[in-house]
């Protein structure tokens, strides 16, 4: 898995507020990349180096590693909402494709405390991990 953001990436290099947001031609040809590209020097240089290879490809995965923990913790808020913090849920895992920080969490817990996903460290292209209710009677 290749790591998509560097060390620190809230500490991006300030730029002159004149300059041109996009990457210029010279820029990218600079790194390899296709001169057509419509680049974000902010975001190129938040990648890690391994990712700033696929910039394109870094920048899918950024948006499907947000889109499914944002996903995940709306559902966590919604149980604790309508069934109190107290409601258990287990964490299920993807067999195929879960990643070895997954091993540690899989069980049941309370929805207040279940972990944010993807888990910090996930190696997985798309995190299909998740939490279901469980309902005893």
């Amino acid at each position: 898995m290749v790591r998509l953001l560097g060390p620190n990436p809230l500490e991006v290099r300030s730029r002159p507020s004149n300059h041109e947001p996009f990457m210029t031609p010279d820029d990218l040809g600079s790194f390899n990349l296709d001169r057509r590209l419509k680049l974000s020097a902010e975001f190129f240089l938040c990648l890690a180096p391994e990712a700033q290879k696929d910039p394109q490809g870094a920048e899918r995965k950024l948006v499907r590693h947000s889109i499914a923990s944002i996903s995940n913790r709306r559902d966590l808020n919604r149980m604790v909402q309508t069934m109190g913090p107290r409601q258990i849920v287990e964490f299920i895992r993807d067999s195929e494709t879960g990643c070895g920080q997954s091993r540690a969490f899989v069980g049941k817990s309370w929805a207040a405390v279940a972990p944010d996903l993807p888990l910090p460290g996930c190696t997985a292209e798309i995190c299909l991990c998740g939490n279901r209710a469980v309902i005893d009677f």
